[in-house]
């Protein structure tokens, strides 16, 4: 089923809050701060503007942390020139926002910029393709298919990392349905 306008509201309003939030926070990293701080200074802008708690376990991550598919916050801190991935989300009325963000304190080094072109210019081909009825799946291989560097693993600060997830949206509505694969 479709959402109603004011379920389109609800979602519209919790990615508002996100994208607030995540501008305020991302204008206070410095080096040295500890990615489980950034997360607590995100979810607690989150609870205060919406009384809701986090719409997951926010995740942050820098250096070569950040190559980890869900890596949760820990003590270690924030260096220039390293990655910081961020993802996060608010909650308003139930509905649920998710917002990621991968960016460096300084200059970033020409492996990072080198991959970070790759993912880029993915993104712009599938938000190009993106329209009603469109499978994400589709989206995924049209990604895939653009740059060897998204589907080879690569090495980053001597680590290999290989891209496991694949673009998609699992939709959850208050009654239990489940509608996943299609962007309606």
């Amino acid at each position: 089923r479709r959402k109603d306008p004011v379920e389109i509201a609800f979602l519209r309003e919790a990615g508002r809050l996100t994208a607030t939030a995540m501008a305020e926070v991302l204008g206070s990293l410095a080096p040295g701060m500890s990615e489980a701080e950034v997360a607590a200074r995100l979810e607690y802008r989150f609870r205060t503007a919406s009384l809701e708690p986090p719409a997951f376990e926010t995740l942050v991550a820098c250096g070569s942390r950040a190559a980890y598919l869900h890596a949760r916050p820990s003590a270690n801190p924030l260096h220039a020139r390293a990655p910081i991935l961020i993802d996060a989300g608010a909650s308003w009325h139930g509905y649920r926002a998710d917002m990621s963000r991968t960016v460096c304190l300084g200059e970033p080094d020409r492996e990072f910029r080198t991959i970070y072109r790759a993912v880029r210019g993915a993104l712009d081909l599938v938000l190009s393709a993106v329209r009603p009825g469109a499978v994400t799946g589709d989206l995924d291989s049209l990604a895939r298919g653009l740059n060897h560097a998204l589907s080879d693993p690569f090495e980053l600060e001597g680590q290999e990392v290989f891209l496991t997830s694949s673009i998609g949206m699992s939709v959850y509505p208050k009654d239990g349905d489940t509608a996943a694969g299609l962007i309606t």
